[in-house]
């Protein structure tokens, strides 16, 4: 019994030792497959983030301002979709309108906190069509075209 102890113990630690070698032994991830998992994590926070923006009802925010009346919500609504348009790392050809938003969400944020319809009107139109522009460009961008240079 004791035998077969032994055998068992030293083939596990041969193979892990075999393992342990093999997987020294194995050079590093080349510099490509750094930038390949760079672009699937940058897609997938661009892929959540764009969905989070369209999602946020800035078109109903819009007209509902327009209307004269902030939606129940909006603040908490444009807050998330800030937060998560901060968080993303976009493209290097997407960073300054990215920016933009943020900027122009931030306003809109400040507006609606203060319950503020006069101010928050001509903001939910900023917003609502500079998401959607910004919108169109991440989807081109996520369906493999060159993300275009900034401006609209």
């Amino acid at each position: 019994m004791r035998a077969k102890t032994f055998i068992s113990v030293a083939t596990g630690m041969v193979a892990g030792a075999a393992l342990t070698l093999a997987t020294v032994a194995t050079p590093a991830a080349p510099a490509a497959a750094q930038m390949d998992a760079l672009a699937v994590a940058q897609k997938a926070q661009a892929i959540a983030t764009i969905y989070q923006l369209d999602k946020s009802d800035f078109h109903d925010m819009d007209v509902a301002i327009a209307g004269g009346s902030i939606p129940a919500g909006a603040l908490g609504a444009v807050r998330r979709a800030r937060i998560a348009n901060q968080a993303t790392s976009w493209p290097h050809a997407m960073e300054e309108d990215a920016k933009a938003l943020t900027a122009k969400m931030m306003e809109f944020e400040e507006a609606l906190r203060a319950e503020d319809v006069a101010k928050s009107g001509p903001l939910a139109k900023e917003v609502h069509d500079v998401e959607h522009d910004f919108s169109t460009r991440v989807y081109a961008w996520l369906g493999g075209e060159q993300a275009p240079a900034h401006g609209h």
